[in-house]
């Protein structure tokens, strides 16, 4: 008798639960051409609940770069509801939340986490798309039901095919700064070695590199991606399919051309033109240059962001070795959406904007016609050209005073962005900012802002007073608690640090970003700024 009830109570949880689940899951997003704009429509419920639990949804239709903050994505934190025997989850342990994402037309991506945890990772989605994402954190279980439930499904078995992809693989001491294995590290080795678990390369020259890079790249093998994909063909769509199979077969080859793309160009750096550097290239010529394959190529490809970060490390890669631009190679691409968009993924990167110039952008500009490619270089040009206002900024002095651009009007300004932490703000300090504020001593009309994105007070303070960062003479400026999503620093895409601009006495940009920059030839931008202002 004892069980009647409780047989009861299941019953009624599993149908008004469905029928809940029903009204939120089960219908598309929106009803019209198959090609509408529509919403992804989310509802999630989390078994575990503890005090402190914050979800937040971030959704980007155009992703270009995981790093870069243009376009910027929609994140929304949505309330909290309480469970109950009528909404499908037990009130005691759970939580429900609902969203919608504004409304697209191409394939998006979805994250979701739980503070630092996360539940999804830039997962794809289409308008319409409509999920029921359960979370149990008490068996630490993630599943999925709702109409979209087969494409969520698809991608976390390929998740966990490429970390077990990754987790099989050995594991690599980068030690080529240092270029030899201290003692305990010799004996932590040893021990490593003999026990079970995984495998650890010390990495001593790039002789060695280029080896482990051969065994890596004997390793990666798509197959498993491609089956898991063509085994949810029934259930998924065909157009679908194919961009999920390029974004993780994109995400598989990354670390090979990254590894292979940095040690390369310090191999040029060192010897130039030597034997060890036609390894490489043969290397190239071997492994990588096939993935760049365009045969292939089908329209959508390039609303995969990771084949646009593989495709465009590849084309620095072959335009170091043929002695040609990134931006040319890429202009030849025959494909118009690809080549626009792989432009635009090429360009949002702050450090090969810097290298190719703001004017390599305004020449290429004519022949850039879809959206949203022309208007995010477009933009990207005009705040990063010189000539062009600077946009005003309010950030905060060591008293927490507000301190703003007008304050420094009539005079040339260098605004240097770091962080704690950062080796490469601490060197340049020391080579450049140093020897400038020197130079420049009791210059009326030139004044050094060093703006910290610290988010906490106490450490930019600690920071400041420790000399590393900044000359005592400079104006000590922060960003506050919005950090490295300050306004200014958004607008100006900086996310990359050490990073130097400089403003005219008029107010105008000269130059944001320099590469490779030097004492000799950031003083060159200055003198020329306090003798010739009227002419820029």
């Amino acid at each position: 008798m004892k069980a009647l009830p409780k047989n009861c109570f299941l019953a009624l949880l599993c149908l008004f639960g469905s029928k809940l689940y029903a009204q939120v899951a089960s219908p598309p997003a929106t009803v019209g051409p198959e090609n509408a704009p529509a919403p992804v429509v989310v509802y999630g419920e989390l078994l575990g609940y503890e005090e402190g639990d914050s979800i937040t949804v971030k959704f980007q239709e155009h992703l270009f770069d995981e790093t870069s903050k243009v376009p910027a994505p929609t994140v929304i934190k949505p309330e909290w509801e309480a469970g109950g025997v009528f909404k499908g989850v037990h009130p005691g342990i759970g939580k429900i939340f609902r969203l919608s994402t504004p409304t697209f037309q191409s394939p998006g991506y979805l994250s979701i986490r739980n503070g630092r945890t996360g539940y999804l990772d830039n997962y794809l989605v289409e308008p319409g798309d409509s999920i029921k994402v359960s979370i149990n954190k008490l068996n630490f279980t993630l599943s999925f039901s709702g109409p979209a439930a087969e494409k969520f499904n698809l991608q976390r078995a390929l998740d966990q095919q490429v970390a077990t992809f990754f987790g099989n693989g050995s594991s690599k001491a980068n030690l080529l700064v240092s270029q030899k294995l201290r003692p305990e590290q010799e004996e932590t080795l040893k021990v490593t070695q003999a026990s079970f678990g995984r495998q650890v390369k010390a990495i001593l020259s790039f002789e060695q590199a280029l080896g482990a890079l051969k065994v890596d790249a004997k390793r990666l093998d798509g197959t498993m991606i491609r089956t898991i994909t063509r085994s949810y063909s029934p259930v998924v769509p065909e157009q679908f399919l194919a961009l999920v199979e390029t974004e993780y077969l994109s995400r598989m080859r990354l670390p090979l051309v990254s590894t292979f793309y940095r040690h390369y160009f310090r191999v040029i750096k060192q010897s130039g033109n030597s034997p060890l550097a036609k390894e490489y290239e043969k290397f190239y010529a071997d492994y990588l240059q096939p993935m760049e394959d365009l045969s292939a190529y089908v329209a959508g490809m390039e609303q995969s962001f990771s084949y646009l970060d593989l495709m465009a490390q590849l084309m620095k890669i072959k335009a170091k070795i043929m002695g040609e631009t990134a931006p040319d190679l890429i202009s030849d691409i025959p494909h118009g959406e690809l080549r626009e968009a792989l432009l635009t993924r090429y360009f949002l990167e702050k450090r090969n904007l810097v290298i190719a110039g703001p004017e390599t952008l305004g020449d290429l500009l004519p022949s850039i016609a879809q959206e949203p490619y022309r208007s995010i270089l477009t933009e990207l040009y005009y705040r990063h050209s010189s000539g062009e206002k600077l946009e005003p900024f309010t950030f905060q002095d060591l008293q927490g005073k507000p301190r703003r651009l007008e304050e420094f009007s009539n005079k040339v300004i260098l605004m240097d962005f770091w962080f704690s932490g950062c080796k490469a703000c601490i060197n340049m300090n020391t080579d450049i900012l140093q020897k400038l504020a020197e130079r420049y001593a009791g210059q009326e009309d030139f004044v050094m802002l060093s703006i910290s994105s610290d988010r906490k007070e106490e450490l930019w303070k600690r920071s400041h007073h420790s000399g590393k960062y900044a000359p005592e003479s400079s104006v000590h400026l922060n960003t506050g608690s919005e950090g490295g999503q300050h306004p200014f620093l958004k607008h100006y895409n900086i996310h990359l640090y050490p990073h130097l601009m400089l403003v005219g006495k008029n107010g105008q940009l000269i130059q944001s970003g320099m590469y490779k920059p030097t004492h000799e030839s950031v003083a060159e931008l200055i003198d020329r700024a306090l003798d010739k202002q009227a002419k820029l």
